[in-house]
């Protein structure tokens, strides 16, 4: 625990970026154990880079403490701007059926041409954009 609450409170560069989300992940299974972790992780939402991981995390250990409308709004803007879209769609669909008071944006992440995959290899974006399109499609289906 002492490990983990060292690395999310970490004021670290971008490249810690995938340390935290693993991190995150890492405490979501540790459950109502790692509760001493909630305000860390609450600290994360601010960074569209970390907030999807956080909110997994917060709903594993604390679910009856979250603003779910308020998170999946922040988890809808990480998406949008490619900030791990995929794990904001799961963290979406982990929120649940009342995540979203109007599904509108998620409805428009689906379907929208503009590319969201902004980074990676130019020959791997389209496909990966097709790929997000069809698991936000997916979650919307689970939500509605």
């Amino acid at each position: 625990m002492p490990v983990l609450a060292g690395v999310l409170a970490e004021d670290g560069p971008m490249r810690m970026r995938w340390t935290f989300s693993r991190a995150a992940r890492a405490v979501a299974r540790m459950g109502a154990a790692a509760r001493q972790l909630v305000p860390a992780l609450v600290g994360l939402l601010t960074d569209r880079l970390q907030t999807s991981a956080a909110v997994l995390a917060l709903h594993a250990i604390a679910p009856e403490s979250l603003d779910v409308p308020r998170l999946a709004g922040l988890v809808l803007d990480s998406a949008e701007e490619d900030a791990d879209a995929v794990t904001a769609l799961e963290a979406l669909v982990a929120l649940g059926r009342t995540t979203l008071t109007e599904d509108r944006r998620l409805t428009a992440l689906a379907e929208r041409d503009l590319r969201v995959t902004s980074s990676g290899l130019e020959s791997r974006m389209a496909p990966a954009d097709e790929r997000l399109r069809e698991q936000a499609h997916e979650a919307a289906r689970m939500l509605s």
